[in-house]
């Protein structure tokens, strides 16, 4: 989700790993964000990983962050935030 105005900007870029034992993890796929941090518009974007078909039995992801809000925003500098509702495997 984004909502600018509040901090809340979409990750920059999504990653998936897979693993059997839960130490050692497979890199599965990644997907850069499409929403521009500057859109004040509230919005979901959907961010979908395709990977090929794998066993897994434990799932890391990891959401990059935006990091500082850029300079058009009106606290520019100050740390964006991460909203997730939903993770569908």
């Amino acid at each position: 989700m984004q909502d600018a105005k509040p901090w809340i900007l979409v990750p920059k870029k999504m990653k998936v790993y897979g693993s059997i034992d839960g130490k050692n993890f497979e890199f599965l796929g990644e997907i850069s964000s499409k929403t521009h941090p500057e859109d004040e518009i509230v919005q979901i974007e959907k961010l979908e990983v395709q990977f090929k078909k794998t066993k897994a039995k434990f799932v890391k992801i990891i959401a990059e962050n935006y990091g500082k809000l850029p300079e058009t925003h009106i606290s520019a500098g100050e740390d964006a935030y991460i909203f997730l509702d939903e993770i569908k495997i």
